[in-house]
């Protein structure tokens, strides 16, 4: 076995290890996040304006839990064709409301693809 396949292998081991941790953070985390819909009340550009086409927005949001106003103290990435006034589906921290869940499936199944693909890789003699 040589060091190529080594360090795949340690790579494929880390990669399913972060997958799981964050698989097992949002089993338990599901009953501590509600959802409700949200008015975007400010958006700012990650990079200048020169570079739309690998921009990304990060908004920040109003919204309403058990009546009362709140307004996000994180925010989320939204796509480039967001704007203010928008209203989208969001999800918040029940025991504190004014925080945005910001995890997806995403954060899991992405990963466990790299941590497949390392193994493969791991399996080729080089």
């Amino acid at each position: 076995m040589d060091t190529e396949n080594i360090f795949f292998f340690f790579l494929s081991t880390m990669t399913l290890a972060y997958a799981i941790k964050t698989s097992i953070t949002m089993f338990l985390d599901r009953n501590k996040i509600a959802e409700t819909q949200g008015k975007i009340v400010n958006i700012e550009l990650v990079f200048p304006e020169i570079m739309m086409n690998r921009n990304v927005k990060l908004a920040t949001f109003e919204y309403y839990v058990d009546g009362k106003r709140c307004i996000s103290e994180n925010q989320l990435k939204m796509s480039l064709s967001a704007d203010v006034g928008d209203i989208k589906s969001i999800k918040y921290y029940i025991d504190k409301p004014s925080v945005l869940y910001t995890k997806s499936y995403i954060h899991f199944y992405l990963p466990l693809i790299v941590s497949f693909v390392c193994f493969l890789l791991g399996l080729i003699s080089y």
